[in-house]
């Protein structure tokens, strides 16, 4: 499953995919706050360059919501991670 905020990556994603005769592919429209999660928990989420758009209030949000969309144990990869305060700070957090 690829999830992006970007109807036009997505697009590029499938015309590659299919170049490839990749037909496993699973897309939806939408981002971490908006997308609604409606499946199985997943095994891994990948993320690149893309929480530093939000606050950081809506990071820890968005952190979350993927934390519940994760099966318990698997692996979130992720870059770009920008926070204007220590994350250790916040129990919250590290209690996923």
């Amino acid at each position: 499953m690829c999830v992006d905020i970007s109807s036009e990556m997505l697009d590029i994603l499938e015309s590659k995919a299919k170049k490839q005769n990749i037909t496993n592919i699973e897309t939806h429209c939408g981002g971490f706050l908006t997308y609604p999660h409606a499946g199985e928990e997943v095994d891994k989420i990948v993320s690149k360059f893309t929480l530093h758009h939000l606050p950081d209030f809506w990071k820890s949000i968005a952190l979350l919501k993927m934390a519940d969309i994760l099966k318990t144990g698997r692996n979130l990869y992720l870059s770009d991670l920008v926070f204007t305060f220590e994350p250790s700070d916040h129990e919250i957090l590290l209690r996923r």
